[in-house]
């Protein structure tokens, strides 16, 4: 027997009150679970060395080479900023870990703003909680590959796309001409 609207909504209410109430106990979570994973090492995949050696070789000065594949695989973006985290930290692991960090950290942050734009916050909150609990998110976040900083790239892109759309909805003199 399937229930009604009203019966369905009287059914969810409390579950999605609950969830937007008790939401900061979740992003504790979350911070925790972060915190468990991080250890201040680089994790060495299979493409992090080559990141990390474009990045050493635009810190010394020897421009955008390093062996015979990496400067024709790798786009200069990551390296680059990794050449910039070495001439102000030195050739040290942690501050890259730190920006990647700090990027997944941007990620979820754009998630949660980018769900409740469209959605009702209980689905925000919980998206953006299960993409931070994400086995492979974590694991990405804990490498030096232009994954999160690809993905902060775009939801920062759909994130502007998305309030440029709400904007010209809401004022139809804003709306361009197709």
């Amino acid at each position: 027997m399937r229930l009604s609207d009203e019966a369905a909504q009287s059914v969810r209410a409390p579950l999605t009150a609950a969830i937007v109430k008790h939401r900061n106990i979740l992003w504790i979570i979350l911070l925790v679970v972060f915190a468990l994973a991080f250890n201040g090492r680089w994790r060495v995949g299979r493409d992090s060395p080559l990141y990390r050696g474009l990045g050493h070789s635009l810190a010394s000065g020897h421009g955008y080479h390093f062996g015979s594949f990496g400067s024709h695989q790798i786009y200069p973006g990551l390296p680059v900023l990794l050449a910039g985290l070495e001439q102000i930290f030195g050739q040290r692991d942690l501050p890259p870990i730190l920006m990647m960090h700090l990027f997944a950290l941007g990620c979820l942050i754009l998630t949660y703003k980018l769900v409740n734009l469209r959605y009702p916050r209980w689905i925000a909150v919980i998206v953006t909680f299960a993409t931070g609990m994400n086995g492979w998110f974590l694991q990405l976040t804990n490498e030096i590959l232009a994954d999160i900083p690809l993905l902060f790239g775009l939801l920062l892109a759909l994130y502007g796309w998305e309030r440029l759309r709400l904007a010209t909805q809401r004022d139809p003199a804003l709306e361009l001409n197709e």
